[in-house]
């Protein structure tokens, strides 16, 4: 038997006899690319990752408190041992402390102008958190920081904007209220975004003088690299909680451009190994073909490439510079909103509510126009989502996508959640729209209404997040025509919005800059009926969701308690001598329930979900739809005057086909016979 060693001996001899030098060179660089990738592949990615803040600063972790869940009270802030404890987790490379409400100050600029320019307090690491570059003077230091010096630093913009060239606003002295502080640099930086028209103070000059609530409310912490944030974001909570008192703690990441970033490195990494594989085979196949006598004519091939190499998504942020975000996201996202035509027999015509007022045109001697509305197409065969508002009461349906109209048909509906499914009709080569995340949602982040506002088809406005987990329960009610406008609908943490949303809306698309589905359209708060800065919509996740349930055929599901309630106030309280004036009590527990597992029971006044405060039935009802059926959740239960935790696994209210069903056809509580009817209470299904 010949010895591989002998083998690749005799082998490579005939190589060099046939003078295959490109051979031998193909295999030592294939030999050294692969101890160089193995050696030092950890230590490339490493100080790639540290480097990644130049790539859009996806290595800032953003942690603050949610004020939204705080009304009425003065905003939380980070204690300096929180902090501390924070830069101690490994991974961890820098942390900035922030006051971020910030103040707005009007300055003189030349030319006897004034130009009103906001503040916020940052810290010494603020510069290099934020990779900031120094256009003119100095960064502001630690000694400025902790000798509460009255210095300030000034975006590019607003130096330009007061004094026309930036470097001549170094030494300037500015008089902010009864303070005089001096401009001692101007910055800028890609992650400053409209800050470049702000300027920066010390943090305890602002907490000094209660600027902006004048405390450190907002965290900005610096992973080393970009293996490190995950870990890091999954140890802040208990870090923080363990300092401190921080119940709605939230931690934003920029988890699309890490994952984008992390998928194009992998591809490069695979690419180098597929190179240095390609390079061996190709040595091999030379010696090969060397010890067999080949030809030196050799044989190109070239390999047939499956699929389509074009992606079907178009990024807002890829567009053409001439163009605005606004003009990119509305390229992108238009084709994929549909305008709903809502016809009706003459004897159904009724009111329908929400935002479906029509143009009362007759289309045939049966039909007649009833409403309008908008839609959002989710698949190229036709599957359109909308509210069940806009539908509700039709007999016959038509929707309109990029000019072309199409018969349209209900394929089901959950009426509780105001979610409808349509189908266009023989329709085909749509194009389905992107579907965004709605827990990533930033107060303050643009976003963009597109829908038929009044019948105006493929129309769009821009406005901002103003609030995110606004929850509502709306009760059936009876219009003015005397018939019923539906079912309870329940709509837990919805997206409050600024951007127009007025009649012929619902249904349409909420969309964010990436031109990404975020939300469904569905209320406005307006006196007179009409867009007035309000509006609301079903986030996507909780919406994609009951679709995907109605387009597999299913009834849509939602979680269950398994227990009926009433609400609990100061007035029945003292009446009949309950231990607590607020909460949901329970007048029944249903039989193979999660709350009967958990052993809840007829009596208990449950004032707590999940740490959140519940202050009635209605607040239980909106928290028990916010979940998941299997969720488990923990209860703050007072029974006997004694207070009880009680984990509790959700059911789900499959078997009662909707959650409106559960709710109408409750049992009367003990409460309600206690209060002999005449309280005003009412009971409700969770």
């Amino acid at each position: 038997m010949i010895a591989m060693s002998d083998l690749f001996r005799v082998s490579l001899r005939q190589v060099v006899r046939q003078r295959g030098f490109g051979v031998i060179l193909s295999i030592a660089l294939g030999i050294m690319a692969f101890i160089a990738l193995s050696v030092l592949g950890q230590e490339i990615r490493y100080k790639v990752g540290q480097d990644m803040v130049l790539m859009g600063g996806v290595n800032i972790i953003r942690v603050y408190m949610d004020d939204a869940q705080y009304p009425g009270q003065p905003r939380r802030d980070f204690s300096p041992r929180t902090v501390e404890a924070l830069r101690k987790i490994p991974g961890v490379g820098m942390i900035s402390e922030n006051v971020r409400q910030g103040i707005t100050f009007s300055l003189r600029a030349s030319g006897e102008r004034t130009l009103g320019v906001h503040f916020i307090g940052v810290d010494q690491y603020f510069a290099t958190t934020y990779s900031l570059e120094l256009v003119a003077g100095r960064m502001m230091s630690e000694e400025d920081v902790r000798g509460h010096r009255r210095i300030c630093m000034l975006g590019r913009e607003a130096a330009t904007n007061l004094y026309g060239d930036p470097a001549q606003a170094v030494g300037k002295l500015l008089f902010l209220g009864k303070d005089v502080v001096e401009v001692v640099g101007v910055v800028t930086g890609v992650m400053l975004g409209e800050w470049n028209q702000g300027g920066f103070l010390p943090t305890t000059v602002m907490e000094d003088r209660n600027w902006g609530s004048g405390k450190i409310t907002r965290l900005f912490v610096r992973a080393i690299g970009w293996e490190d944030v995950a870990p890091v974001v999954r140890q802040i909570p208990s870090v923080v909680r363990a300092n401190q008192d921080a119940p709605y703690l939230v931690i934003a990441t920029q988890d699309d451009q890490l994952d984008r970033i992390k998928t194009t490195f992998m591809w490069v990494e695979a690419l180098l190994w597929l190179g240095i594989v390609a390079s061996l085979m190709l040595g091999g196949f030379g010696i090969w073909q060397a010890t067999a006598g080949g030809n030196d004519s050799g044989s190109s091939s070239s390999a047939t490439q499956l699929g389509s190499q074009n992606s079907g998504s178009i990024n807002a942020t890829d567009a053409e510079s001439d163009q605005t975000l606004a003009e990119a996201v509305a390229q992108k996202a238009l084709p994929s909103v549909a305008a709903i035509d809502v016809y009706a027999n003459q004897s159904n015509m009724g009111g329908m509510y929400g935002f479906g007022g029509g143009s009362n045109s007759g289309s045939g001697s049966t039909l007649t126009q009833a409403s309008l509305g908008s839609g959002v197409v989710l698949t190229d065969d036709g599957y359109i989502i909308t509210n069940y508002h806009v539908i509700a009461g039709g007999d016959a349906y038509k929707v309109t996508i990029e000019g072309e109209t199409y018969d349209a048909e209900v394929v089901g509906s959950d009426p509780s959640s105001d979610i409808a499914v349509i189908k266009a009709k023989d329709a085909s080569g749509l194009k389905a729209i992107e579907i965004g995340n709605s827990d990533d949602l930033i107060i303050g982040e643009w976003v963009m209404t597109i829908g038929s506002p009044f019948g105006l088809e493929q129309s769009v406005a821009t406005g901002i997040v103003s609030a995110t987990s606004r929850s509502q329960i709306m009760d059936s009610s009876t219009d003015q025509y005397g018939q019923s406008s539906g079912e309870t609908t329940i709509y837990p943490n919805m997206i409050q919005t600024d951007a127009a949303i007025n009649p012929g809306n619902s249904g349409g698309a909420l969309v964010d800059a990436d031109g990404k589905l975020i939300g469904i359209n569905t209320l406005i708060t307006s006196y007179s009926g009409n867009y007035s800065g309000v509006g609301f919509a079903i986030p996507v996740n909780y919406a994609v969701n009951l679709a995907q349930q109605i387009i597999d055929g299913k009834t849509p599901t939602h979680a269950q308690l398994g227990v009926s309630l009433s609400t609990v106030n100061a007035q029945n309280a003292q009446r009949y001598g309950l231990s607590v004036d607020e909460g949901a009590y329970v007048a029944a527990v249903s039989a193979g329930s999660g709350a009967a597992e958990a052993g809840l029971q007829e009596g208990d006044i449950i004032t707590k979900f999940d740490g959140q405060k519940v202050e009635s039935a209605s607040d239980l009802m909106l928290d028990v739809r916010s979940k998941n059926p299997g969720d488990k959740v923990k209860l703050e239960v007072n029974r006997n005057g004694e207070t009880k935790e009680v984990e509790v696994t959700l059911g789900s209210d499959e078997s009662s086909q909707s959650a409106s069903t559960q709710q109408n056809s409750a049992q009367e509580s003990l409460l309600e016979r206690l209060l002999g009817g005449g309280s005003g209470s009412s009971e409700n299904a969770a």
